[in-house]
Formats: structure tokens, sequence, C-alpha cells
């Protein structure tokens, strides 16, 4: 099955409105499962949106299935699953 079902979990909140956190290279925290991880880098996860796990500053590992996805503090409080969102450092009007 590959990661099909990742690509269905991650396609699944589009329709809420939430958008791809893949869009310009491995942006640090949006596109991290785990943002405050030690060592940042190889990460357990990746997160749902992302669909991939960056493995280094400019390089990516795509997710091979659903049990190497979960859905991140922003992207969970984007879909109304906690109450408030979380305050993070970022420029980025997506996060």
């Amino acid at each position: 099955m590959g990661n099909t079902t990742a690509v269905i979990a991650h396609e699944r909140p589009h329709p809420l409105g939430i958008r791809d956190k893949y869009d310009g290279g491995t942006v640090f925290p949006k596109r991290y499962a785990a943002p405050s991880q030690r060592p940042l880098f190889p990460p357990e996860k990746a997160e749902s949106i992302a669909l991939d796990r960056p493995v280094a500053t400019t390089k990516d590992a795509p997710a091979m299935n659903l049990s190497e996805c979960v859905v991140d503090k922003i992207t969970a409080a984007q879909m109304n699953w906690v109450r408030t969102t979380p305050q993070i450092a970022t420029s980025d009007p997506d996060v």
C-alpha cells in the first residue's frame, strides 16, 4: 500500500482550509513534527501536512506510511482539535 494512507491523511484537512506545509523547502519550525526535538535530525515522525521529514537542513525524506506521520500542535489548532494556537516565532502568515 506504500504511502497511500499517509497521502490520504495529508489531503483530508485541505477542505477545512489547511494549507500544505511543504512549500518553501525545509522551513523551521513549520515543517517539523517535533521542532523541540534534540538532536533535531533525524526526526522520528513527519508532520502530516508536510508529508516529508526534513532529515537535514536542505533534504527531505518521504513518510512511507501513516505510522510515520503526526498532526502537530499548529495543524491541530487550525483544525479546531485544540482550543488555542501555539505561539511560535515565525514570519510565515500560514502558521
